[in-house]
């Protein structure tokens, strides 16, 4: 081997790895969709792109990890959406389960919209595995900033740590963008 390439090999086995099945590649634009939510009412995330620090979690009526970390998005949404965070729960339950996820949201008190992805064209986007529970985090950019499979309480520290710190980016370029509010 090359020993001016050493260097970076070593950096390389030495880097931590992700913590979980944590993926930051692949990131860039976030697609935007459209979908009905529990309530019947049509949410776009493009409405929100650019905007907001948004949770995408994908969960299942059934899965009780994905219950347990929508709960600590609650606690998280309550706590920081008048900073911009939108977290949305996207349910992949089909068509035995579907009924459950109205009752789930009511019983555990999710106060953060709540879509049905149907036809599974929302997983196809941001979750092709269809794995729950699935987070991904999108900027206050519109890009794909973090994405995470499974889910045990001992993540909440790093979710709430990387929502966070995108909150207090987005908080910083909104101090720092000149606004144009028309003539002085």
């Amino acid at each position: 081997m090359n020993r001016a390439c050493l260097p970076a090999v070593l950096a390389a086995l030495a880097a931590p790895p992700a913590c979980g099945a944590a993926h930051g590649a692949a990131l860039g634009p976030a697609p935007g969709f459209t979908a009905r939510t529990v309530d019947g009412v049509a949410f776009r995330l493009g409405d929100h792109l650019g905007r907001n620090v948004v949770v995408l979690a994908f969960w299942t009526s059934v899965c009780a990890s994905c219950k347990t970390e929508l709960a600590h998005l609650q606690d998280l949404y309550e706590e920081l959406s008048d900073r911009g965070l939108l977290v949305v729960a996207v349910s992949m339950d089909d068509a035995v389960t579907v009924g459950n996820v109205r009752t789930v949201r009511d019983r555990l008190g999710f106060t953060f919209p709540v879509v049905l992805d149907e036809d599974s064209a929302i997983a196809g986007l941001y979750n092709p595995r269809a794995a729950t529970p699935f987070t991904v985090i999108l900027d206050g950019r519109g890009r794909r900033a973090w994405s995470h499979e499974g889910f045990t309480p001992g993540d909440s520290p790093e979710i709430e740590a990387r929502i966070r710190s995108l909150l207090a980016d987005l908080e910083s370029r909104a101090t720092t963008t000149p606004r144009n509010d028309g003539p002085p």
